[in-house]
């Protein structure tokens, strides 16, 4: 029996257990069955190791304009706050708000420049989601600055800098990956086809794609002669891949960093709900009279 424990070790073990489950899942002989037999392991990994306070799900993301996702095999979301609205209490078919999810992946087996394609399409009709944003507010001044760390409850007002803005900032959007067996295709394609697929709006290009094999596709910048590596396409001009060892834990790693520096909306999960306010009156109405012995009235 070791007298420590190696969160490293524990990390590559898990990875190594990824890789066994996924090739299990190929032993399957109908293609829904060797899918659900890649992706549950998958959403059981992180869910074991995410902090407290995070879900893990699959389904669609929605947001408050009335778009809807393609379906998403891995679902992050804060599971204090978010909204889920389930279909015959079956799981697999969730529906969450995108204000309160965290991050998107899919997963496939050993990803052809096909495979890539579905991914990133799937990943892509998340991003073009939009948060909510109140501007008629009084203060629609003071909101149009502020902004809400994941897992807390409470919004911040800052300066200009400090706004709340997707399109100009990773931490502001859905965090998205791929995770697959293998990748059958080179970089370069892969690149070409991200900036094909997203028309070159870098707000739609994933985070990462990575295979249990070892292969992590990123995004990085040189800074005084320095590579260093950014959460996403709209901080980082390169895209490269790269051998990377422990590469489940490296996933895990950067998935708990983003939870903690990554930011969305006020809470405003009521604009998803029905509500009284505004309700057109159009039938009897009573009141009580106090003036005489609490009698009711007809208003």
């Amino acid at each position: 029996m070791k007298n420590t424990f190696d969160p490293k070790e524990h990390l590559r073990k898990l990875g190594i257990r990824l890789v066994h489950d996924f090739e299990s899942a190929g032993d399957a002989t109908h293609p829904g069955a060797v899918g659900s037999g890649r992706e549950k392991p998958a959403r059981d990994n992180l869910r074991r190791i995410l902090p407290v306070g995070v879900g893990v799900g699959s389904g669609f993301v929605i947001d408050s304009f009335g778009e809807t996702s393609n379906q998403c095999d891995i679902i992050i979301y804060e599971e204090q706050f978010a909204l889920k609205f389930t279909i015959n209490d079956d799981d697999q078919y969730a529906y969450y708000n995108c204000e309160n999810v965290i991050a998107v992946g899919q997963v496939k087996s050993d990803a052809s420049i096909q495979d890539v394609r579905d991914a990133i399409e799937n990943l892509q009709s998340v991003r073009k989601l939009k948060r909510y944003r109140s501007t008629s507010d009084a203060d629609s001044h003071r909101n149009g600055y502020s902004y809400r760390c994941y897992l807390n409850n409470m919004s911040m007002g800052g300066v200009a800098e400090q706004a709340y803005n997707p399109d100009i900032k990773a931490s502001d959007q859905i965090f998205t990956f791929l995770l697959c067996k293998s990748f059958k295709t080179p970089p370069l394609s892969i690149f070409n086809e991200i900036d094909r697929l997203c028309g070159r709006d870098r707000r739609l290009f994933p985070n990462r794609l990575l295979s249990i094999e070892g292969d992590y596709c990123f995004w990085f910048d040189v800074e005084n002669g320095v590579n260093c590596v950014k959460y996403g396409a709209l901080d980082g001009k390169c895209f490269t891949r790269q051998k990377v060892d422990y590469v489940f834990g490296q996933l895990v790693t950067e998935l708990i960093n983003f939870i903690s520096i990554g930011r969305s909306v006020r809470l405003c999960n009521s604009i998803y709900l029905p509500s009284l306010e505004g309700l057109a009156m159009s039938g009897d109405a009573w009141f009580i009279n106090e003036n005489i012995n609490g009698g009711i009235e007809n208003a």
